[in-house]
Parts: structure tokens; C-alpha cells; sequence
């Protein structure tokens, strides 16, 4: 009975994770990565599931090192962002800096949020679905852009057609999705390829390191750590404020 429960919440967390990327598609809504994450964790936390939950932890955490491996490795792709994105605003430091701080919450603490909550329900075998969701993503894009190509007989936009940050390597190549994102200045063919090497490498390595994490004690050992923390000083820093 246990077996078959748990059979029926994988299936309906593959399925919620299938339905968060066709239904955009369906109404020609292109989400970058990022957003579709969000959705899909929100739809996680609303489901219980724990097989979703861990499936949006580890995606989570795997989008959140993706991210700042490409910002690493090309300090201006958020700036070009901003400015792909918002335009003139993108020269007030206000709204800079604001942007960075919704940056930082959704790339930084959303994860760790999730990992702090639910990083024991993450398991290896998702690293399948992952990387199966990155190659599903890619077809079904490719598909419609050929579809819209061929009937507007533009076919030299196919190329550029495909989407998202999350690429995977096809055939040696890379995907270049600069007007999904909307980057200004387009970002070159070498930052498409660490982004692909990037979501690669999370997709593989995350779940098994949530695994050791939580089998070693360091997960349960952090989350105690940051609390006791947080029971210290907070009382000090509302006496404070």
C-alpha cells in the first residue's frame, strides 16, 4: 500500500512539473527557466507532495548555482538584463538596486529556503527528470519555432528561435536564446555554452549532494546551526532597531 502511494505521488509530481511547462505553451507564453521554477515550487508547496517538493528544492538549488556561475563568469549579464528588460529604468540605482534584491531573494533565498525545509525528500534518481525536462523543453520549443518558421517560410529564424538559459548541449552546439531574454547587449555564443555546461552540472550533481548532505547530518546540522543563530541575535538586533 506504501509502495503504491508513493508510486501515485511520483506520478503526480512528474505530471504537475510537465502541465507547469505546457500550460505557458499552450496559451504562447514563453517563461524563462527561472520562472518556471517558481511556478512549479509554488504548485509543490500547494500539492504536499514530497516528490514535488523535492524535485522544486533541487531545480531550485540547481537554477541559484547556474545563475551565479554565469554571473561569475560574466559580471555584466544582469546589468544587460536590466537593460534588456526595463529600458531607461535600468539607470536609476533605486530601481538597480531593487531589482537586485528581488534578484537575490529569488535566486538565493527562495533555494535555500526550500533546502532548509524540504532537502531530505530530494533524491538521486531526479536527476532524470531534470535533465529530461531540459531536453522536453527543448524539443517542444524547437517544434513550435519550426512550425512558425516554416509557415512564415522565415527559416533562417529557426536557429534563434529556441529558448531558455537552461539549455543542454545538442550535437556539440549550443542554443542562443538572447531575445527570449532580451538581453542588450546579446550575450556571445561562449556565454551560451556555460550556461548549458552550468545547468548541466546542476542538473547532475545537485540531487546526489542534497543526498549526502542529508545522510551525512550536515543538512539537519546547518538548519539547527542558523536557527540557534537566529535565537541569539535577533533579540539584539529588535533591541537595536
Amino acid at each position: 500500500m506504501e509502495e503504491a502511494s508513493h508510486a501515485s505521488d511520483v506520478l503526480y509530481a512528474l505530471a504537475a512539473l510537465l502541465a507547469v511547462l505546457l500550460v505557458p505553451l499552450m496559451v504562447r507564453v514563453r517563461l524563462v527557466y527561472t520562472f518556471l521554477w517558481t511556478a512549479f515550487a509554488a504548485v509543490a508547496i500547494k500539492m504536499e507532495s514530497p516528490t514535488a517538493l523535492g524535485l522544486a528544492t533541487a531545480m531550485g538549488l540547481s537554477v541559484m548555482l547556474a545563475w551565479y556561475m554565469l554571473r561569475l563568469f560574466d559580471r555584466a549579464v544582469f546589468a544587460s538584463v536590466l537593460l534588456g528588460w526595463f529600458g531607461f529604468l535600468s539607470n536609476y540605482r533605486v530601481f538597480c538596486w531593487l531589482a537586485n534584491t528581488g534578484d537575490f531573494l529569488l535566486h538565493f533565498v527562495g533555494p535555500l529556503t526550500l533546502a532548509a525545509n524540504y532537502l531530505p525528500h530530494v533524491q538521486v534518481w531526479m536527476t532524470l527528470p531534470m535533465l529530461g525536462y531540459v531536453c522536453l523543453c527543448i524539443f517542444l520549443y524547437a517544434f513550435l519555432a519550426a512550425g512558425r518558421a516554416l509557415m512564415s517560410e522565415e527559416l533562417s529564424d529557426m536557429d534563434c528561435s529556441f529558448s531558455l538559459l537552461w539549455v543542454y548541449l545538442v550535437a556539440g552546439g549550443s542554443l542562443i536564446a538572447n531575445h527570449v531574454y532580451h538581453f542588450s547587449p546579446p550575450r556571445s555564443p561562449e556565454f551560451w555554452a556555460v550556461a548549458s555546461v552550468a545547468m548541466l552540472v546542476g542538473n547532475l550533481a545537485v540531487p546526489l549532494g542534497c543526498v549526502i548532505a542529508n545522510r551525512s547530518g550536515a543538512h539537519e546540522l546547518f538548519v539547527t546551526t542558523f536557527q540557534e543563530a537566529a535565537s541569539t541575535f535577533m533579540p539584539y538586533y529588535l533591541e537595536i532597531a
